[in-house]
């Protein structure tokens, strides 16, 4: 994912990312206050916040 992608909202307005389940541990304190939903393998993470949504990519390497 990257800058470009974070241009576009879903229809709620919220910045979506998918990570997996794996994954979601290395975020820490950085999910709190998002919302989360669970798809099988997949963790998809909503939030309002733009610039939360590029730290928690950066925290995950998919940023640069």
């Amino acid at each position: 994912m990257s800058v470009e992608e974070l241009k576009r909202r879903d229809p709620e307005g919220y910045y979506v990312v998918t990570v997996k389940r794996g994954e979601l541990s290395r975020l820490g304190r950085l999910v709190q206050g998002v919302r989360i939903e669970e798809a099988g393998e997949l963790v998809i993470i909503r939030t309002k916040s733009r610039s939360l949504a590029k730290l928690i990519l950066r925290k995950l390497g998919r940023l640069i």
